[in-house]
């Protein structure tokens, strides 16, 4: 999550807020992640970042096991995240996650598609891991 926040070009989040963030990942504080992706959003709104803050909520509603928001949260970064090729760890990442959070509601079906889709932008060696995922 680290990678994908630090890798936003400068000036589309706040340093201020990736800061804080970061720093809420470190001590598992959930609620500032959201608070901060919330704020980014407010701010940056339309650009072809959002994805980022999206995804990074959508973890964090995960973790509080409110999978409702955070399936909408997933399924939001989607929609934002740009079609274009280096992208395609954070897809790969965001459907492997939808897939675990429709394996929690028993909806195996739906997971297995959203993981073989992930496989599309998945590299070989994130491969076996996503095949074999628990």
């Amino acid at each position: 999550f680290f990678t994908l926040f630090f890798s936003c070009q400068e000036g589309e989040i706040l340093k201020s807020s990736l800061n804080q963030t970061s720093e809420s990942f470190l001590t598992t504080n959930y609620d500032s992640v959201i608070f901060y992706a919330d704020e980014n959003l407010k701010q940056n709104l339309g650009n072809s970042q959002d994805y980022y803050s999206y995804y990074l909520r959508a973890y964090a509603y995960s973790k509080l096991k409110d999978y409702r928001r955070s399936s909408d949260d997933y399924l939001k970064a989607l929609e934002v995240i740009p079609e274009d090729k280096q992208y395609h760890v954070d897809r790969y990442q965001i459907m492997s996650n939808i897939g675990g959070l429709c394996k929690i509601h028993a909806n195996y079906d739906l997971a297995i598609e959203y993981y073989k889709d992930a496989l599309e932008y998945v590299g070989d060696k994130d491969r076996a891991g996503l095949l074999f995922n628990p």
